[in-house]
């Protein structure tokens, strides 16, 4: 469908809470106009520069990634996940599974953008070597050490401590992980030093993550 690609997947995507209860997501993306979703209100087309009656403002389209901005605060909202922060219980994190129940959502490395991937089997975050290399992770002075996967034992890493990792709301500060000498996975693993961090409940649908308080 060439620029008039249209994307539609209604009711998920990645969204943030706008005021208590209420969330924004982006549903679909028609050349340069955004469907969104805020609240329990029916879907809104918004072009480029435009804004809703609630105040988020589109930013850019591309691909399948929308900016936007509400309060002065600028999201990148991408279809496929769902984000949501509800004012007053702290940050939530709501993340539908795929069709083999993996749980993907983009998110970020010190301050760099990353995909994640949900992994209660690995025992930290665990990054590629070219995605170190793009996020800009030194490793100079990391230390070496040996770790092993479900199937592998003896794989080489290097140790790190990365200054931040947020997925959503939820930020986390000096949070352990390690980068394999080779690119692994087409993805970042979301282990257990950024998980045990936070509650995690899965409804059959959607995997919550909220920040322990």
């Amino acid at each position: 469908m060439g620029k008039r690609l249209f994307w539609w997947l209604a009711l998920s995507g990645w969204a943030f809470a706008i005021q208590a209860g209420a969330a924004v997501a982006v549903s679909g993306i028609f050349g340069k106009k955004a469907v969104l979703i805020i609240g329990d209100a029916a879907p809104r087309t918004v072009a480029v520069g435009q804004s809703t009656p609630d105040g988020v403002k589109v930013l850019e389209i591309s691909g399948d990634t929308v900016v936007v901005e509400v309060d002065g605060r600028q999201e990148r909202l991408r279809i496929g996940e769902q984000v949501v922060s509800r004012e007053g219980s702290g940050e939530e994190v709501w993340i539908k599974g795929d069709h083999r129940g993996n749980f993907y959502v983009n998110g970020r490395i010190n301050g760099g953008s990353t995909r994640f991937i949900v992994d209660t089997g690995a025992a930290q975050v665990s990054i590629g070597r070219s995605e170190a290399r793009r996020l800009g992770l030194d490793l100079t002075k990391a230390r070496r050490a040996k770790t092993r996967t479900a199937t592998e034992q003896g794989i080489m890493v290097w140790l790190v401590k990365l200054d931040r990792v947020k997925v959503g709301g939820i930020e986390l500060v000096d949070v352990d992980a390690q980068v394999f000498e080779n690119d692994r996975w087409p993805y970042t693993l979301l282990g257990m030093s950024f998980l045990r961090h936070v509650e995690m409940v899965y409804d059959g649908k959607y995997l919550r993550l909220r920040k322990r308080l």
